[in-house]
């Protein structure tokens, strides 16, 4: 039976769920002995559905691009023959065919097959920048009409490097001929590939060539041991590596007068004319080469006799060519930086003079070391990760990333590359720095290790928040009948309260858990309240989480604070701020311990707002400031303290989220953060919230804060079904 899934013309994703309803209905009542699949997307699907669909059949594939073994998902009854292209080779193969090409223009399609040669030849596309040039046309981004555009601009001597255009962006579709002399018609250049079915075509040289008859001999092979000699699938191992060998068109090599002598490696000619056609062929070259050579001897002997106009000319050529090489320099997206033997800057192009905002009088004949304070950058970010002494003693090129900060205080990333050269004689001669900025690059990776912490720690607070909140209901209802049943016991009831209120922000606690991971069953209620009395409230929830060697004070403001905020919120704020600055000042060495907690107002202008990149009004703002004689921060995590899972703790004990959430419920208030540090000093942190509007300053200095009576419960004949399924909270 043959099957045929059209994967290029429609999308991948719905042929795959009707291909699957299709061959269950077709082979409901038939039973398969062995599966073939060619190409990615039949593998793909067949592995999807092997579990459910295609169990205990053996299967074997070819025709696999970038073949891995992940692709198989872990099933020992698949095996087959992966399609091993050298896109390497070939490129090799066109440098030695045509030591003299300028550019390589790689060609592929918007079909999944050619996506998957992309980053490989991005790879090469770097790893062969000091031998040619390799241009990416991707079907991708182009349609007929603008590929065809494209085509038709290629430079003189460049080479195309064909990687299988079956579709373009607008949704044409190409057969393997249509797509040659599509690309052939429009470019009239050489034409290289992998694949021994698209030879014979017009255009096509050739190439280290995977053959798909190779292929598919290994299939019946493999098949024949599995049907006939019975052999298990397991004991067939996947052949990853299928040979290849370099093939070329005669007629192709003719057309673009390619001379195959430059080729070390051995080779086939297909369309090879008789030998009696190739020796008058060697008799014409031989006419050829002695016409050429009488044709030199009279120029060198005119140039002998012109031999100072010569050297003029050479001069006025290797000028031409110095200006031909600065352009390109100056072309170039990449940071470039020359430097002598002795370290000093000597040459940098038009993106490098942008990018480090420099004139050739700020720059020539100066060391790195001397050009510090003329960066843009500040001087403790600029430290050489590889330095030019390194370089220079171990004679080999080296890449590395280095991080700068820029005027914003916004973190750059340049991936560097050093290279040392050498004269003949095997002194130094220079030393060429390239740079290209990946800063968006690594804030991508940055982000995705982010989100998968923040994956992590959803699935857990999702996990266990109803099962904690069922304990904190039969221990807050315990709590509350305790309460009730000892109504004259002032004092065991003060006790059973704390309990109650323990436990009803433990419940809290479980919700901003929820709300930090993204699964938020709180919802904020903003009111106006006094930040004095809200500090006071806290401090008695405090003071047992603070040891006897440590002072813990607070300093009220001489006026009412009224801001309008979430109050439960504000209560984490303090909380985390002072079990944080509780932690650096347990790890301090002083006998005196001490956190001061204090209230002000303040007037906050715009240079201020403007250096927190705050876009709130001047005004005034209610302050809360937390200061602790602790161990400081240094300089080198300062920012990464508000970062999710990031933690100092010696004893690995904190979670690395108290910083990150109070960040977080800053920023939902409206407030601003802001910190001051010094190692071995202290730390002082400062949370900012705007005051409430409407509130005029006519409050005395007292908590602003009544307490009503407690409302008396209403006698009722009502009868309450009440249905839990935990025993402990229906006690």
């Amino acid at each position: 039976y043959i099957e045929y899934m059209d994967t290029k013309r429609f999308p991948r994703k719905k042929i795959f769920d009707i291909f699957k309803y299709y061959l269950q209905e077709k082979y409901k009542n038939k039973r398969m002995d062995l599966i073939i699949v060619t190409d990615n997307n039949a593998l793909e699907f067949t592995v999807s559905n092997k579990k459910t669909f295609f169990k205990n059949i053996p299967v074997i594939f070819c025709g696999i691009n970038d073949f891995k073994y992940k692709m198989l998902k872990g099933y020992n009854d698949i095996t087959g023959v992966a399609e091993g292209v050298d896109i390497r080779g070939t490129i090799d193969t066109i440098l030695q065919l045509q030591p003299n090409i300028k550019k390589i223009v790689a060609i592929m399609g918007a079909n999944y097959t050619s996506q998957l040669y992309y980053h490989r030849i991005v790879d090469l596309q770097y790893e062969y920048r000091n031998k040619t040039d390799i241009m990416i046309l991707n079907g991708l981004f182009y349609g007929k009409d603008s590929m065809r555009k494209m085509l038709k601009e290629i430079p003189e001597n460049s080479a195309i490097l064909y990687l299988n255009l079956f579709k373009l962006k607008d949704g044409t579709l190409f057969g393997i001929k249509d797509s040659i002399r599509f690309i052939f018609n429009n470019t009239h250049k050489p034409i290289y590939l992998m694949w021994d079915v698209m030879l014979n075509l017009p255009g096509v040289v050739g190439g280290k060539i995977t053959s798909a008859r190779l292929q598919a001999l290994s299939v019946v092979n493999f098949t024949r041991k599995i049907l006939y000699k019975k052999i298990p699938i397991q004991q067939l191992s996947v052949i990853t590596k299928p040979p290849t060998e370099y093939i070329f068109d005669y007629n192709e090599i003719k057309r673009f007068k390619i001379n195959l002598n430059n080729f070390k490696d051995s080779y086939i000619v297909i369309n090879k004319p008789s030998k009696v056609y190739m020796e008058l062929e060697k008799n014409k070259q031989i006419v050829f080469y002695l016409e050429s050579f009488m044709f030199i001897f009279v120029i060198l002997t005119v140039l002998l006799i012109y031999n100072i106009r010569k050297r003029k000319i050479s001069e006025k050529r290797l000028e031409s060519e110095n200006i031909q090489f600065i352009t390109l320099l100056n072309s170039m997206q990449d940071i470039v930086v020359m430097k002598s033997p002795e370290g000093k800057w000597i040459y940098i192009n038009k993106i490098a003079k942008d990018f480090f905002k420099l004139k050739k009088s700020d720059y020539f004949g100066k060391t790195t070391e001397e050009l510090m304070n003329k960066l843009p950058f500040a001087t403790s970010s600029f430290s050489e990760y590889v330095s030019d002494d390194l370089v220079w003693k171990k004679r080999k090129f080296f890449r590395y990333i280095q991080k700068f900060k820029d005027h914003n205080n916004k973190n750059i990333y340049i991936d560097v590359s050093k290279i040392p050269v050498f004269n003949n004689d095997g002194t130094k001669k220079c030393l060429i720095a390239t740079g290209r900025d990946v800063t968006e690059y690594q804030e991508m990776q940055e982000n995705l290790i982010l989100a998968q912490k923040m994956d992590v720690i959803g699935k857990l607070a999702g996990g266990i928040a109803h099962d904690f909140n069922n304990i904190l209901t039969v221990i807050l209802n315990n709590a509350e009948l305790c309460k009730m049943k000892l109504k004259n016991n002032d004092k065991i009831s003060k006790f059973i309260e704390n309990i109650i209120f323990s436990t009803e922000r433990a419940g809290l606690l479980v919700r901003h858990l929820l709300t930090f991971a993204k699964k938020n069953i709180y919802k904020p209620v903003e009111a106006d309240i006094e930040l004095n009395a809200t500090i006071r409230s806290i401090l008695k929830i405090l003071k047992p989480l603070i040891p006897e060697n440590i002072q813990l004070s607070f300093l009220s403001s001489n006026l009412p604070v009224i801001i309008h905020v979430d109050d439960i919120q504000i209560e984490q704020i303090i909380t985390n701020l002072v079990i944080n600055a509780r932690d650096a000042v347990m790890e301090s060495y002083k006998k005196e311990k001490r956190i001061e907690i204090s209230v002000n107002r303040v007037f906050l202008d715009e240079t201020f707002l403007k250096e927190c990149n705050k876009s709130l009004p001047p005004g005034e703002y209610g302050m809360v400031e937390i200061e602790d004689n602790g161990i400081g921060i240094s300089s080198e995590i300062k920012g990464k303290i508000f970062e999710p899972f990031f933690t100092t703790k010696l004893d690995k004990s904190g979670t690395g989220l108290g910083l990150s959430t109070v960040a977080g419920l800053v920023e939902k208030n409206n407030g601003i953060l802001f910190f001051i540090t010094k190692v071995n000093i202290g730390s002082t942190f400062k949370v900012y919230f705007p005051i409430a509007k409407g509130i005029r300053n006519t409050y005395n200095n007292s908590e602003c804060i009544s307490f009503g009576k407690d409302e008396q419960a209403v006698n009722t004949n009502y009868k309450v079904l009440f249905v839990e399924d935990n025993v402990n909270i229906l006690y």
